[in-house]
C-alpha cells in the first residue's frame, strides 16, 4: 500500500460505526473502523498512518476534491490519491536531476562530475531517497514540497529536451559554457522554492527558462530587475559572447517576451505553429511595464506547471492580465470579492479598458459591474463562454481579498472548482494585498 498512488473506498455504515474498505489498483486491500460521525480528516489521517502516504486527499467520484469536514456517512465511495507520490510519479526526472547535483555530477570542475550522464542513463530514484533529495532542498511541508516538485519538473522536463543540457556536447564549449547545465539546475531548483513557497512578489528574483523552439534549437532565456544574476562570472561572460542576453524588460512591446510566455504554455509544433504565430503576432503589442514583465514570467511558470491558485501580491495592471491570457490562448474575467457571504461580482472589462484614456493609468479600475454571484457560477458560466469562442479555457482573476474571504478557504475552493470544471480549462490568479478592490465601484 506504500507505493500506491491511488485507493478505492467503500463506506459501510455498521451498527458500531463505519466500516471502511480500500483497495489499490493492484488488488491489495485493508479495511478498518472508524467512528459514525468521522469525517473526511479522519480517513486521511488514518491513511497517512497506515499506508504511510504524506499527503492523502479525497476525491469524489467525480472527481471533486472533498471537504475536511465533510461526514462519511453521506458517502458510499469515494478515490484516495496520494498527491505528492503521484507528482514524483509524473517527474521521474526531478529525482534524477536531483541526485545528480546531490554528487555535483553536472559540475565540470568536480572530482565527480559525469559527462555520460542523460535522464535515460541512469535509473529511477527509489521512493524513499526521492523523498530525502526532496526534502534536502526543499524542507517545507508536505504541501509545499508537491508544489516544489510540479515547478521543478515544467523547468528540468522542458531544460532536458535541448542540446545544452547534454553534457557531452557542451564539454567540448568554452571553459564558461561548460558550467551552464550546473549553473541552470541550482537556479531552477531556487526558482522552484521560491515558487512553492512564496505568492508572486512585487519584486521577483531572477528567473531562467530554457526550451527547445519548433526548429528543436535551445533557447535560454533570463530575465531581471537589476540585471544581476547568481551565474559564476565565466558563464555570464561567455553567455554575452555567444550573443545570449537578458532579456530586455525595458521594451513595453516585446516580441520575445510574447514568444516566451507562448512557449512556456503551449506544446508548440506544426500542428499548432500557425495559431501560436497568430498569438504572438496579436500579444507583441500589449504594453506592460519593466517590473509586471518579470512578474509574468513568475506567473505562467506557475500556470503551466499546473499550481492552483496562483497567488500574487499587490496588483497587476490591465495589459498585464490581457497579455497573460492572450500568450496562453485564454479568455479572462476579473472577479472582486463580495465579502464573507462569498458572492463575487464580475467585473466588466469594458470598464478597465476605459482607463486608456485616463491620465493616470497605475494599476487597474473597475468602472463598470455585473451581477454578484458564486465563485463556481461565474466560473461556470466564463468557461462555457470561453469554449463556444473557440479559447482553450478561462483566466479568473480574483481581487478584494485583503478584508474578504478568507484566503487559505478560498485557495481550497478555487481547487475543487478546478477539478469539478475540466482542469485545463480554467486557471486562477488571487491578488492578495491587492488594492485594486479599493477602486471597484458599482452602477
Amino acid at each position: 500500500m506504500e507505493t500506491a498512488t491511488v485507493l478505492i473506498v467503500h463506506i459501510h455504515i455498521e451498527s458500531d460505526g463505519l466500516q471502511i474498505s480500500c483497495a489499490n489498483p493492484g488488488g491489495a486491500t485493508i479495511s478498518f473502523s472508524l467512528g459514525e460521525n468521522a469525517a473526511i480528516s479522519d480517513l486521511e489521517d488514518h491513511i497517512q498512518c497506515t499506508c504511510r502516504w504524506e499527503c492523502p486527499e479525497c476525491l469524489s467520484e467525480g472527481g471533486q476534491i472533498l471537504e475536511k469536514n465533510e461526514k462519511l456517512k453521506d458517502l458510499k465511495e469515494l478515490v484516495v490519491r496520494n498527491s505528492l507520490q503521484y507528482l514524483k510519479d509524473m517527474y521521474p526526472l526531478v529525482g534524477k536531476i536531483l541526485a545528480a547535483m546531490s554528487i555535483h555530477a553536472f559540475d565540470p570542475e568536480s572530482v565527480t562530475f559525469n559527462v555520460e550522464w542523460t535522464p535515460q542513463s541512469c535509473p529511477d530514484v527509489c521512493p524513499e531517497e526521492f523523498d530525502t533529495l526532496i526534502w534536502q532542498v526543499c524542507p517545507e511541508s508536505v504541501d509545499v514540497r508537491a508544489r516544489f516538485v510540479q515547478i521543478l519538473g515544467q523547468l528540468v522536463t522542458h531544460a532536458e529536451k535541448c542540446s545544452m543540457s547534454q553534457l557531452k556536447l557542451i564539454s567540448f564549449f568554452s571553459p564558461g559554457l561548460r558550467l551552464i547545465k550546473y549553473e541552470t539546475c541550482a537556479l531552477f531548483v531556487e526558482l522552484s522554492r521560491y515558487s512553492a513557497t512564496q505568492p508572486v512578489t512585487l519584486m521577483p528574483p531572477p528567473f531562467v527558462y530554457v526550451h527547445a523552439n519548433l526548429m528543436t534549437q535551445s533557447v535560454f532565456t533570463m530575465a531581471s530587475l537589476d540585471d544581476q544574476y547568481p551565474f559564476d562570472e565565466r558563464l555570464l561572460r561567455d553567455l554575452a559572447l555567444n550573443d545570449t542576453k537578458p532579456l530586455d524588460l525595458d521594451l513595453q512591446t516585446c516580441k520575445s517576451m510574447s514568444k516566451l510566455l507562448v512557449a512556456m504554455d503551449w506544446c508548440i509544433c506544426e500542428d499548432n505553429k500557425s495559431a501560436t504565430e497568430a498569438i504572438v503576432s496579436r500579444a507583441k503589442d500589449i504594453p506592460v511595464s519593466r517590473e509586471d514583465s518579470l512578474r509574468l514570467l513568475h506567473i505562467q511558470l506557475r500556470l503551466a506547471s499546473g499550481l492552483c491558485p496562483v497567488v500574487v501580491k499587490g496588483g497587476l495592471c490591465f495589459d498585464a492580465i490581457a497579455l497573460l491570457a492572450e500568450t496562453s490562448g485564454y479568455e479572462w474575467q476579473i472577479l472582486c470579492a463580495g465579502g464573507s457571504d462569498q458572492t463575487f461580482t464580475a467585473v466588466s472589462n469594458q470598464g478597465f479598458q476605459q482607463l486608456a484614456s485616463m491620465e493616470n493609468l497605475g494599476h487597474a479600475v473597475c468602472l463598470q459591474t455585473q451581477t454578484e454571484s458564486s465563485l463556481h457560477e461565474h466560473t461556470r458560466d466564463a468557461v462555457t463562454l470561453a469554449s463556444n469562442s473557440g479559447a482553450r479555457g478561462c483566466l479568473i482573476a480574483i481581487i478584494g481579498l485583503a478584508d474578504a474571504l478568507d484566503s487559505t478557504q478560498l485557495k481550497w475552493l478555487c481547487r475543487r472548482i478546478r477539478q469539478t470544471i475540466l482542469p485545463h480549462s480554467v486557471r486562477f490568479l488571487l491578488f492578495e494585498d491587492s488594492y485594486l478592490a479599493s477602486s471597484v465601484t458599482s452602477e
